[in-house]
């Protein structure tokens, strides 16, 4: 609602059209100006498995700036009209490296993915 979609709900879409076999391309039509980095790498994920199985084009609307100018790199195929404000305004996503202090404490970190999510 109110212009605004979660990731999750693009990537449960997208992943279904991927695994329909009566869709043939998986077309996003993309007008933002951006997103939170988490959001956009969980829809760059969904489109990576999207991409095994069928071709990813991006329509670009207005402006697509930001995240979600990040999601659109990931198609096979991009098209812009002239007048659409693109490209990458400077997302910034801040670390602390913690790994020193971590192995002062004989601490570790685990990353446990499910793929079938």
């Amino acid at each position: 609602g109110n212009g605004y979609t979660e990731s999750e709900y693009i990537g449960r879409i997208i992943r279904d059209a991927a695994d329909d076999p009566m869709v043939d391309a998986i077309v996003l039509r993309i007008n933002s100006p951006g997103g939170t980095p988490a959001g956009a790498q969980e829809i760059v994920a969904d489109l990576q498995y999207v991409r095994e199985k069928k071709p990813v084009v991006v329509s670009m609307g207005d402006v697509t700036t930001s995240s979600a100018y990040y999601v659109s790199a990931f198609a096979d195929r991009i098209y812009a009209s002239p007048d659409t404000l693109s490209g990458g305004i400077g997302t910034a996503w801040v670390f602390t490296d913690i790994s020193r202090w971590m192995d002062e404490k004989n601490l570790s970190v685990v990353v446990w993915s499910n793929p079938e999510a």
